[in-house]
């Protein structure tokens, strides 16, 4: 089975409720991206973000990591962005 994350980012940007607004701004790419791949007990096949803060976000965010972007779209705040594991990309593009 496939395991799948859906997360709205809400561009990238803090809760304004967050502890050190500043300090939390500047970490946000980081800590989505370490929550999306936190192993449980292994990271996801699939990541799905809603309200991206510009359209190559979740690229940007996740290649280091092993995904690939398969899609973004404009939305009614900011961008969404389908994200795959590379090599079930490689997979999907081969069949």
């Amino acid at each position: 089975p496939l395991k799948l994350i859906s997360w709205n980012i809400s561009n990238a940007h803090p809760s304004s409720a967050a502890p050190d607004f500043i300090r939390r701004s500047k970490q946000s790419p980081n800590l989505i991206r370490e929550e999306c791949l936190r192993p449980t007990p292994t990271p996801p096949d699939i990541i799905a973000l809603q309200e991206c803060p510009y359209p190559n976000f979740g690229q940007n965010e996740f290649a280091s990591s092993g995904y690939v972007s398969v899609g973004t779209r404009p939305s009614h705040c900011g961008y969404v962005d389908l994200l795959v594991r590379e090599e079930l990309a490689m997979a999907t593009t081969n069949n």
